[in-house]
C-alpha cells in the first residue's frame, strides 16, 4: 500500500516538475497570462522578482485546474452519451413492445368471431326453434 502511495507521490512530482518547465517555456517566450500577472503584482506589492515568482506558481495552478475542469468536462460529456444511449435504448424497447402489443391485439382480433357470423347463426338457431315448433 505504501508503495503506491510512494509511486503516485512520484508521479505527481514528475508532472509538477514537467508543469514548472512549461511554463518557463512560455515566459522565455514572452507569453503570459495577464490576468494572472495582474493577481502576481497585486500579490507581491509591486516586486517584479516576487510577482515573477509567484505567476510561475499560479500558472502551474492554473494549469492543473485547467486539466481538472477537462477531465469532469470529458466525464460529464461521457455520462450524458451514456445516458442518451440508454434513453434510445428505453424509447426503442418500448417501441418494441407496443408493436409486440399491438400485433397481439391484431392476432386476437383476426381470431374472434365477426359480429355478421353470430348473426348467421343466431338466424339459423330461430330457424331451427321455429322448424321445431311448427312440428310439434
Amino acid at each position: 500500500m505504501f508503495k503506491k502511495v510512494r509511486l503516485h507521490s512520484a508521479a505527481d512530482r514528475l508532472l509538477e516538475e514537467s508543469l514548472y518547465e512549461r511554463v518557463v517555456v512560455e515566459l522565455n517566450g514572452g507569453q503570459k497570462r495577464d490576468g494572472l500577472w495582474a493577481k502576481a503584482l497585486a500579490d507581491s506589492n509591486g516586486s517584479e522578482e516576487r510577482a515573477k515568482s509567484l505567476y510561475i506558481r499560479y500558472r502551474v495552478q492554473s494549469i492543473k485546474d485547467e486539466a481538472e475542469l477537462s477531465e469532469a468536462i470529458a466525464e460529464a460529456e461521457a455520462s450524458a452519451d451514456a445516458e442518451a444511449r440508454a434513453n434510445a435504448e428505453a424509447r426503442a424497447n418500448a417501441e418494441a413492445r407496443a408493436k409486440a402489443r399491438a400485433k397481439a391485439l391484431a392476432e386476437a382480433r383476426d381470431r374472434e368471431i365477426p359480429l355478421w357470423l353470430w348473426v348467421v347463426i343466431a338466424f339459423v338457431i330461430l330457424m331451427f326453434v321455429v322448424a321445431v315448433i311448427d312440428s310439434i
